[in-house]
């Protein structure tokens, strides 16, 4: 009987195509990081299919990438994923929409445990969105919104 190793991290660079294949063929994956600068609208709505059918993942970090050229699909699998505790969209220029889309999400998500949002464009709109979404998510433990243009309003 062969024994079934446990992937605990994985680092994915520099496409998506190892990312889409990794969580789609890897089950016992917890944590995936990757750096993808140039993804496609395609390449976003493939890696929001396969971590909407994952469900062992338990972080997923995704920083430097362009995930604003179509985060909706991304925002809805993460409100339908039952594993995620951890997502980190640093430096991902995600915009005031986007966060929207998030902050919805959230208010669907009871798994989420931490959202990093550090160097987005989440500015008042989004921060006003994600304020609204924790008055029912109360499973949230932590929120960084630091450097995204957010003044005394939101």
């Amino acid at each position: 009987m062969k024994s079934q190793t446990e992937t605990k991290y994985l680092y994915i660079a520099p496409d998506a195509t190892g990312l889409i294949d990794c969580i789609s063929n890897n089950r016992n994956t917890k944590v995936v990081m990757w750096n993808v600068p140039t993804l496609t609208s395609k390449d976003i709505r493939s890696i929001a299919r396969v971590i909407s059918e994952n469900d062992t993942l338990k972080e997923f970090y995704c920083a430097h990438s362009n995930l604003y050229v179509d985060f909706e699909p991304l925002a809805k699998s993460l409100r339908d994923n039952s594993s995620i505790e951890i997502v980190n969209l640093k430096y991902d220029d995600l915009r005031p929409n986007d966060v929207k889309h998030l902050a919805n999400a959230l208010q669907h998500n009871k798994k989420l445990k931490r959202v990093f949002l550090r160097n987005n464009l989440a500015r008042v709109k989004g921060a006003k969105a994600l304020a609204n979404s924790l008055k029912v998510n109360r499973r949230l433990e932590q929120l960084n919104l630091s450097a995204n243009e957010i003044t005394d309003e939101g």
